[in-house]
């Protein structure tokens, strides 16, 4: 119960904060004035305020390892990094493996709050990617 009044009379400063500006900037005849201020700084608290709160009810994982099997060639393992983290996850750990002349393999540690499928899909589109796949971490 209490963090409850604690969390709204933290939006209700905010709210009034917001709106003392907003009223400021209406004074001076700005363009973003009361509507818009009041607006932003309650929707910025509430954001701040909450995503704390839904971070500890979410279940959290350790890092997620793919093998991606590449063309040896430039770039390919640097487009696939930049999506990777396009996307939202963060890469922990990188390992390499030369499979023959032409290939190579890698096994990255990815973090993330979205699903494995996504990624493995949007990598599997990258050109010179052979084949990307979640290994278990019972299988290694």
């Amino acid at each position: 119960m209490r963090s409850e009044w604690q969390l709204l009379s933290r939006l209700g400063l905010a709210l009034v904060l917001s709106t003392v500006i907003g009223l400021e900037r209406e004074w001076r005849q700005k363009s973003a004035g009361l509507r818009t201020y009041t607006l932003v700084g309650l929707g910025s608290a509430l954001f701040l305020l909450v995503n704390p709160l839904l971070a500890r009810r979410l279940p959290r994982s350790g890092p997620a390892p793919l093998r991606i099997t590449y063309a040896d060639g430039r770039g390919v393992l640097r487009e696939a990094l930049a999506r990777v983290t396009g996307a939202g996850f963060a890469v922990s750990d990188v390992s390499f493996e030369r499979d023959d002349q032409e290939t190579v393999t890698a096994e990255i540690a990815v973090r993330g709050r979205e699903p494995l499928t996504s990624l493995v899909t949007e990598l599997g589109e990258v050109e010179g990617v052979l084949s990307v796949r979640a290994v278990d971490a019972e299988q290694g």
